[in-house]
C-alpha cells in the first residue's frame, strides 16, 4: 500500500494507531469479517455470525505483524 508522504501515523486516545491524512481527517483501517455460503460468483456476502466467531477471526488477524512505511 502506497501512503502519501504527507500522511503520518498518530496514536488515538483509544490506543489505536491512525493515519493522519491532514485537514482534520484520520483513517482507521478497520476489519470486518465477511462470510459466504458459496464459492462461486453467485454468492452473497454477509456479516451474519455470532460474536464468538467474530472474536476468533479478529484475534487471528490481530496477531499478524504489519509495518507501514512511507515511500
Amino acid at each position: 500500500m502506497e501512503i502519501p508522504k504527507s500522511w503520518r501515523l498518530v496514536k488515538h486516545s483509544e490506543d489505536k494507531i491512525l493515519m493522519d491524512m491532514g485537514d482534520g481527517k484520520f483513517l482507521d483501517m478497520a476489519f470486518t469479517p465477511m462470510i459466504a455460503t458459496r464459492a462461486d460468483g453467485a454468492t452473497e456476502w454477509t456479516t451474519d455470525y455470532d460474536d464468538a466467531f467474530a472474536k476468533t477471526i479478529v484475534d487471528m488477524v490481530s496477531e499478524c505483524k504489519i509495518k507501514m512505511e512511507r515511500l
